[in-house]
């Protein structure tokens, strides 16, 4: 019974959200969707499913109607000349999309069109995103997204490392973990290709965690220092 209240609710809401097409509303509705599918519900799997499929249909309706089309990378622009960053949105019966319409920006959630400068904005690499600006920042999630301004990095000296890793004057940066403190700055490497593979003057990383240390590295594979372009292919094979 409680559940079938739950389900009135949100196909209340998403009518009105419907009618009133204003994405900041959808995002509540996304959040709503999130919270939904995390509750455990081993007795009645098939009708969570259905319930989901059914909230994802209205939401790729609601979509529709505010008519999202593609400015540039991952910019879109809908019908009320709001902005949106797209970002891929997976459930446990499919995948669809969802647009991110507000950023925190100085302890407030504010509208990306007020902060990002569309004709500057620009990919430039791995999830990291800037404009004459800011640097940007998308971390992919189960259920959505978060896009933030990477307020951690320096602007001026910010530049991405291979497919997964960052570097500005004073840190090295992950896509997942952020500021690498434990890496070695000086000697930290990583190319195009290689993935989230990387090595320092201490071993070789896959993301944040160092799986090699030099050692290591010559026992396994009876050389004293290999590429990561190698490692990471000889890791692939393996597998």
């Amino acid at each position: 019974m409680i559940l079938f209240i739950r389900l009135i609710i949100l196909f209340t809401a998403f009518i009105y959200f419907f009618f009133s097409c204003k994405t900041k509303e959808v995002q509540k509705v996304v959040e709503e969707i999130r919270e939904e599918v995390e509750v455990p519900e081993e007795d009645i799997e098939t009708n969570r499913e259905k319930k989901i499929a059914t909230i994802v249909s209205r939401l790729d309706s609601i979509h529709r109607e505010l008519d999202w089309r593609k400015l540039k990378h991952n910019l879109y622009t809908n019908k009320n000349k709001e902005i949106g960053f797209q970002i891929p949105y997976a459930t446990e019966v499919g995948v669809t999309v969802s647009y991110i319409t507000h950023i925190a920006f100085e302890e407030k959630e504010i509208s990306l069109h007020k902060i990002i400068d569309t004709v500057t904005f620009t990919h430039i690499g791995s999830t990291f995103y800037k404009d004459k600006n800011h640097i940007y920042h998308y971390y992919d999630m189960a259920y959505g997204g978060k896009f933030y301004i990477y307020n951690k990095a320096d602007y001026s000296s910010f530049k991405v490392l291979g497919d997964n890793y960052a570097k500005d004057k004073n840190y090295i940066f992950g896509e997942r973990a952020g500021i690498l403190n434990h890496v070695d700055y000086k000697t930290f490497r990583t190319t195009k290709g290689s993935g989230p593979y990387a090595k320092d003057k201490n071993g070789y990383y896959f993301w944040d965690e160092l799986i090699y240390t030099n050692k290591e590295i010559e026992n396994v594979f009876g050389k004293k220092s290999i590429s990561v372009k190698e490692l990471s292919n000889l890791l692939r094979n393996n597998n």
